[in-house]
């Protein structure tokens, strides 16, 4: 699909408003930032598509290892401090541990590995966003009824 944009050009009444001025010179720069030219297989070079995957998927590396980083933490440091707190903290642990792993299965490895299994794939988000989706609720409610057995 290839979506251009048409530069304003200021007619003859328009040619003081700086604004308008402004936005003419802009525009085709920011479509030039914006557009994702598709690699030329005779020409490997970073191209903006493949550093927008890059850029995508260096930030939902380190999202995803902080949420498993939080979580470890609160499975196994956070329980064992506040004993009043040992059952939503690991629950929560857990929970943040399989959010973790979704962000970086859905953002990262479906982009990084476009052609693997579907099917595999498919099965393990929906698995994992169980998962977390019942660790939140699970988490909230040992929470809400006090936190500890």
């Amino acid at each position: 699909m290839d979506i251009r944009i048409q530069t304003i050009m200021p007619t003859t009444g328009d040619r003081g408003n700086p604004w308008i001025r402004l936005v003419s010179y802009l525009l085709p720069l920011v479509h030039r930032l914006l557009a994702m030219p598709e690699l030329h297989p005779r020409h490997p070079v970073l191209t903006p598509k493949r550093l927008s995957t890059a850029a995508l998927a260096l930030v939902a590396t380190v999202w995803a290892a902080a949420l498993v980083i939080a979580g470890l933490w609160l499975v196994f440091s956070a329980g064992p401090r506040w004993p009043m707190f040992s059952v939503p903290a690991t629950l929560g642990g857990w929970t943040a541990m399989a959010m973790g792993t979704f962000v970086f299965m859905f953002l990262v490895a479906d982009r990084i590995f476009p052609k693997a299994g579907r099917t595999i794939g498919w099965v393990a988000e929906v698995a994992f966003v169980v998962l977390f989706t019942v660790g939140g609720i699970a988490t909230a409610l040992a929470l809400w009824f006090g936190g500890s057995p």
